[in-house]
């Protein structure tokens, strides 16, 4: 769970509330969070556009074009649909 507040106070209280009835863990500031705010509507959004553009941009593939997958996600290969020849391959 991510927690944020205008000031430490107030997330520290909150801290202290949960450690009554839950045993938590504090992993300290988060580095990255897969959220975007719609500040003039006032929502916000789970995204995993930024994190993959990011990790796209780690790798130098910022340019690459998104394609779909050719095969159906249930569809299962059999032994027998493999390439044999060196042709096939």
């Amino acid at each position: 769970m991510s927690v944020a507040a205008p000031e430490n106070i107030h997330i520290t209280s909150f801290k202290m509330v949960l450690c009554n009835d839950f045993d938590i863990t504090d992993l300290e500031e988060l580095k990255f969070i897969l959220i975007t705010c719609d500040h003039s509507d006032q929502l916000i959004f789970l995204s995993q556009s930024a994190y993959t553009n990011q990790v796209l941009t780690c790798f130098g593939m910022q340019d690459a074009t998104p394609v779909s997958t050719p095969l159906g996600v249930k569809h299962n290969l059999s032994i027998s649909q493999s390439p044999i020849s060196e042709t096939e391959k």
